[in-house]
């Protein structure tokens, strides 16, 4: 599952647990008196480069990274709010899928990976990533296969 971290913009981001868990004990976020987590922005954004295995695959949240992907930076405006900002990470399976063009397949891992969700908020978030995904097949531009970190390594 994902644990929803504050930067110091109020933006909000998401994260697997155990890689929260991990920034917790190193001191990249901390817990506030009402029990949310927040981080400082440039603490996230330097995340893959100060700790390479901590990565997930940005589509599915599964580990290791074997793919990066080279995309236009974009926003949506829809019912949740997203900016992208640099390049992305996949794993094996969504990476592939990418590669090959599978975009139906793509979505299917996606949707298929959310958990338990109330039926109201698995409609929005269904939206989201229809829109999200639809906005990184038009804003992709390459994908290089990386060398995979297995987690604490």
């Amino acid at each position: 599952m994902n644990t929803i971290i504050e930067d110091e913009y109020g933006n909000l981001h998401t994260i697997n647990d155990s890689i929260a868990t991990e920034l917790l004990q190193r001191g990249v976020i901390r817990h506030r008196d009402d029990g949310t987590l927040v981080a400082n922005e440039a603490d996230l954004n330097n995340l893959p480069e100060r700790f390479p295995w901590l990565c997930v695959c940005d589509f599915c949240s599964e580990r290791p990274a074997a793919w990066n992907i080279i995309v236009e930076d974009f926003s949506l405006d829809g019912p949740v709010k997203f900016e992208s900002v640099g390049g992305w990470l996949a794993c094996e399976p969504c990476g592939t899928f990418i590669k090959s063009g599978k975009s139906e397949q793509l979505a299917r891992r996606v949707n298929a990976r959310l958990g338990p969700l109330p039926d109201d908020a698995r409609a929005i978030v269904n939206v989201f990533h229809t829109q999200m995904l639809d906005a990184f097949w038009q804003h992709f531009k390459r994908i290089e296969r990386i060398t995979p970190r297995p987690f604490g390594h």
